[in-house]
């Protein structure tokens, strides 16, 4: 399965820069550039450790073929269920049950051709950083302070997650049986 992330235009601003420093103690402008960087990756991290999209942005999933069963959509939360677009061999198919749940499943009704699948919708929790959950941002903005606090620190070891955004990033996490 091959998963791509399409964000929308102009989307590239997670947190505000005066929350974040504030956070980390830090009350000049010097850094600014460095904790944009750091902004970026943490928001980045934060998508790929909870499968979730923090704005909107469009997924694509490739897969070589239908699977057996179903296919779970990697990629929350869905922004509008029918802005799901299923396509084998380039041909529309829309001979689809969904299942519920947060993380929700395709199931394909009939025999489908053999070929190349291509899933795509949208995924987010709205188009501004004011719509990503609170507690989310306060825990992206805990691990910008952590990066900003071992930065440049050759013990590799000491660069970890920060508790608050593991434990807070868990809850959005997806699970697989």
């Amino acid at each position: 399965m091959n998963v791509e992330r399409i964000p929308m235009t102009g989307q590239d601003a997670w947190l505000t820069l005066t929350d974040t420093k504030r956070w980390a103690r830090v009350d000049h402008e010097e850094e600014d550039p460095d904790f944009a960087r750091m902004i970026d990756a943490v928001a980045r991290e934060a998508e790929d450790y909870a499968q979730i999209a923090l704005l909107d942005q469009t997924i694509r999933i490739l897969l070589p073929g239908w699977p057996r069963g179903h296919v779970r959509l990697p990629i929350v939360p869905i922004l509008d269920r029918d802005s799901i677009n299923v396509t084998i061999n380039t041909q529309p198919w829309a001979d689809l049950l969904m299942g519920g749940g947060s993380r929700p499943l395709l199931m394909i009704c009939g025999n489908p051709p053999p070929g190349v699948v291509e899933i795509e919708y949208r995924a987010g929790f709205g188009a501004l950083p004011e719509n990503i959950p609170a507690d989310i941002r306060q825990a992206m903005t805990d691990q910008v302070a952590v990066y900003y606090d071992v930065r440049g620190n050759a013990n590799v070891k000491e660069v970890t997650l920060s508790a608050h955004f593991a434990r807070i990033l868990g809850r959005y996490r997806g699970v697989q049986l």
